[in-house]
């Protein structure tokens, strides 16, 4: 007899890899210095009371990492995007303004644009949000007595919204979108720079076809190791993004360690020192409201907590200890001899084919 709990399931995965998928196909198109680092058990900001999600009382097995959290007086220009609901008074903000001109503003007026104007040249309509019926009518079918339902409705919705509503008639061009990210660069937006060298990636990528990917030229170095000794949140997410991804030649390793360095391990490590930084990690963050919609993974408060309790093995979290702390030495001291480059050894995939 057939399990009454299959056709959920499937319909949870399939909803589960359709957005995902939505996420990975817009990213390459998307996307507070300090004097000392603070630890992320000190910092998890940008909840502002915005969030649907939070460990509910009595929750076993999770707790803050350690000490208290506060939120940040002013986010940045990028760390307002990031948990923006609606991009129309930001971009209002921005369009025309002194604010709009620094190099943050016009990388931020850039990643509005890509995501909400209608572009002429664009091969195909744009999708600016994900379809996340299947998922919305797989949670309405839980009983009332799961705990978790509430937040998953509610972090369906914020998943679900449309941040564009009355930007879609503005209309511009690639070549525009383009000299508009190339003009943040030359501001000097490190954000703006690592969105550059993403697209150079994914460009390559799909013109190496099944020949194994893409490769880091001496250049694109650089410029990723000046974009993380600025410190800047959304530069060191967006790193940690391009410097997670496979190479068809290219290993990576920190510090003395030999081993290269694993890729989700070295993408969260990145992403706990942008919370650091001022980057907004509370129960707001869009990976916490995917997990709580998605998996019903809502009793973290905020990103630390949801990737050591949710996401890591104690040995990743070992390895994101001692990637951030080379990586934190290496902005403090402008010393990069820790993180090193190795050419012409292809790493090897994380597990070798199952036999048939």
């Amino acid at each position: 007899m057939k399990s009454k709990g299959f056709i959920p399931l499937a319909i949870v995965a399939a909803a589960v890899i359709a957005f995902y998928a939505w996420r990975e196909s817009s990213a390459p198109s998307d996307g507070a210095k300090a004097a000392s680092v603070p630890s992320s058990a000190q910092v998890a900001q940008g909840s502002g009371g915005s969030g649907v999600v939070g460990a509910r009382p009595g929750a076993p097995g999770i707790a803050p990492q350690a000490g208290g959290r506060a939120t940040p007086a002013k986010l940045s220009l990028s760390g307002e995007l990031a948990v923006a609901r609606s991009y129309k008074a930001l971009y209002d903000r921005l369009a025309n303004s002194p604010e709009g001109q620094t190099a943050e503003g016009q990388y931020v007026q850039y990643r509005i644009l890509r995501a909400c104007a209608t572009i002429s040249d664009r091969r195909g309509p744009a999708q600016r949000a994900p379809d996340l019926t299947p998922q919305r009518e797989f949670v309405a079918s839980l009983p009332e007595t799961d705990p978790t339902k509430a937040k998953r409705v509610a972090a369906l919705e914020q998943l679900g919204e449309d941040k564009c509503v009355g930007l879609s008639g503005i209309v511009t061009t690639e070549a525009d979108l383009s000299k508009r990210l190339g003009d943040a660069v030359a501001a000097g937006s490190p954000s703006a720079r690592v969105i550059q060298i993403e697209q150079e990636l994914w460009q390559e990528r799909r013109a190496s076809g099944a020949r194994g990917g893409p490769t880091l030229s001496d250049g694109q170095v650089d410029a990723l190791r000046t974009a993380i000794g600025s410190a800047d949140p959304e530069a060191l997410v967006l790193a940690g993004r391009v410097l997670g991804t496979g190479f068809r030649d290219v290993t990576l390793r920190l510090g003395p360690d030999p081993t290269p360095v694993e890729g989700r391990a070295l993408s969260n490590a990145f992403t706990l020192m942008a919370c650091d930084y001022g980057y907004p990690c509370g129960d707001n963050n869009p990976r916490i409201l995917q997990a709580c919609a998605f998996q019903g993974h809502c009793d973290a408060g905020n990103l630390p907590d949801f990737l050591a309790y949710y996401q890591t093995s104690p040995y990743e979290q070992q390895l994101q200890t001692q990637y951030r702390g080379v990586l934190n030495t290496a902005i403090a001291t402008r010393d990069w001899s820790g993180l090193t480059v190795q050419r012409g050894t292809a790493p090897l995939p994380p597990y070798p084919p199952a036999r048939r």
